[in-house]
């Protein structure tokens, strides 16, 4: 059966959070944020030297100077030696190349920054070389208003406008739209970003109108889409056993758009329900909404497919996305999903380094749909790949679950998060698969590692993630701090277990059955090659508790 259904699963936000914490000495760990408390490890603070308070960042000017960006036309002028007059474009990785003075990164950069910038280079060849620059061409910039609004979409940013201008902008809230329950992604500087809850109820109704902020081109959310796109028309596979084929319009791509999403997790179980056809339409329409599409399409012949994403000064962040529970995991003779293993995940974080990754980020496919808790074998295997060279190493699946620090050798801690849940999705089989969980890497100017906290996200009646009510809020966090303190102390486990053995034994011979009914005996033995030794410990411990 094929279902009109779209899951973005789990979500992790890079430089999106609360003010970044003063850089530390070499060496020092990351600061662990206070919502990770349950994890078993205190807080740690920075080094004697620095000041352990969180410091906001510097007021941002409103008149501040526009800054170059990739793809910006620039003049580059010469009074006294004219002949070295040119016009440049920005490439994407923030250099242009200048006639005989080479490369030269602009990106970032004032005008009178480049042509300071520009001088330095040229003085090589050139005394006292006097240069101006001026700006011919730029990206516009643009906000995306997503949801519940009159006119959804993306518009052009002109001057200074504040979130209820931008939502009149998109033709205004509607019926059944949150108005108390606004969610912001904003850049504030070079050096932080921050996404702000935002109750434009109160400020419509002229209170707090202090509170309503300027719009801001944002930044950079990484998701896992468990559906294929536009692909309704093709053959679907039979599924097997008692699963199901999930799609959804690439308009579905509009609510990523407007998080600012970068990289897009391709590897889940749904990626090829339309056969490579599928994936294929669902990988072109994640790049065509300027996105990037992680973890499936390829062999084990190819090197495992990585993204860098580059941030202002010396952020280079990695990400890679893989799969345990597949059935499509890629082999060396057969294109699929990228599979979860060791040997990959280390061949993930070499790629990731070799490009200037300073951090790296791992979003993994795994869970459960019948338990909050995470199966122990795909927790070994998770902390396994956080040990290897990932920061955060992270789970999406249907329900949240519980985290933990690690210490990898020579290196800082790591984080492992065992269940993000959904930020959205077409199909909610319980009100615990409602909930989810956003994790925000915080990172200093640098590019270190600053902090990681986790913010709880609900489903609402349209399926999509909104801010949860304060006491929704609370109880989110409670028990992710309760599972997280399972995990600390060892009982994860043994719940795992009582959890999965309530009806198993019945479940798999209704999957059985399923499967022998879809596809005859060729079904049952595909079902039976899918059985790993996760599988039979199930089993077994549900017989014998």
């Amino acid at each position: 059966m094929c279902k009109m259904i779209l899951r973005m699963l789990a979500a992790l936000l890079v430089c999106a959070c609360a003010p970044i914490a003063p850089a530390q000495t070499a060496g020092s760990p990351p600061i662990a944020n206070s919502s990770l408390a349950a994890l078993g490890e205190s807080p740690s603070k920075p080094d004697s030297g620095t000041d352990d308070s969180r410091v906001s960042p510097d007021l941002r000017r409103r008149d501040a100077r526009y800054r170059l960006c990739a793809s910006d036309v620039v003049s580059v002028t010469f009074p006294l030696t004219p002949e070295f007059n040119q016009t440049v474009s920005i490439q994407p990785d923030g250099f242009a190349s200048l006639a005989g003075a080479g490369d030269v990164r602009l990106e970032g950069l004032t005008t009178q920054e480049s042509a300071e910038a520009v001088r330095v280079a040229y003085a090589q060849i050139l005394t006292d070389p006097v240069v101006s620059i001026d700006l011919k061409d730029f990206n516009k910039p643009y906000f995306i208003v997503s949801g519940e609004v009159g006119h959804p979409g993306k518009f052009d940013l002109r001057g200074e406008t504040s979130a209820t201008e931008a939502i009149a902008i998109a033709g205004g809230f509607n019926d059944a739209s949150k108005h108390s329950q606004v969610l912001l992604f904003r850049r504030v500087n070079n050096d932080w970003y921050e996404v702000k809850p935002l109750n434009l109820k109160r400020i419509l109704q002229g209170h707090d109108v202090n509170e309503d902020p300027e719009v801001l081109p944002g930044d950079m959310l990484f998701v896992n889409l468990e559906s294929a796109l536009d692909a309704e028309d093709l053959p679907v596979r039979p599924p097997t056993g008692l699963g199901q084929n999930v799609s959804a319009p690439s308009a579905s791509l509009e609510y990523l758009r407007a998080i600012r999403c970068g990289p897009v997790g391709c590897a889940n179980n749904h990626n090829l329900d339309f056969q490579a056809a599928g994936a294929e339409r669902t990988h072109t329409a994640i790049a065509r909404s300027c996105m990037v599409p992680l973890g499936s399409g390829l062999t084990l012949r190819s090197a495992p497919n990585v993204f860098v994403w580059e941030g202002p000064g010396a952020i280079r962040v990695g990400f890679w996305a893989a799969a345990i529970a597949s059935r499509d995991l890629a082999t060396r003779s057969t294109v699929g999903v990228e599979p979860a293993t060791l040997a990959r995940a280390t061949e993930a974080v070499n790629q990731l380094r070799s490009r200037g990754a300073r951090l790296s980020i791992a979003l993994i496919h795994a869970g459960c749909l019948r338990t909050n808790r995470a199966d122990p074998a795909e927790a070994n295997l998770i902390d396994a790949i956080a040990r290897l060279g990932f920061c955060v190493a992270a789970s999406h699946s249907h329900r949240i679950s519980g985290a933990r620090m690690i210490h990898a050798p020579n290196s800082n801690p790591v984080f492992c998060f065992y269940g993000l849940g959904s930020i959205a999705s077409g199909y909610v089989a319980s009100d615990l698969e409602r909930e989810g969980l956003i994790v925000v890497v915080s990172l200093t100017s640098a590019g270190d590692l600053a902090s990681v906290e986790v913010r709880p996200v609900i489903l609402g009646a349209s399926g999509f993630g909104e801010i949860p009510a304060p006491q929704t809020s609370d109880a989110i966090l409670s028990r992710f701090r309760s599972l997280s303190g399972e995990i600390a102390d060892g009982s994860s486990a043994r719940l795992f277990y009582r959890d999965m053995s309530e009806g198993l034994v019945s479940l798999y011979l209704r999957d059985a059955r399923a499967a022998l009914r879809q596809s005859g005996l060729r079904g049952l033995a595909r079902k039976a090659r899918r059985m790993r030794m996760r599988h039979v410990k199930r089993l077994v411990r549900s017989v014998l508790p």
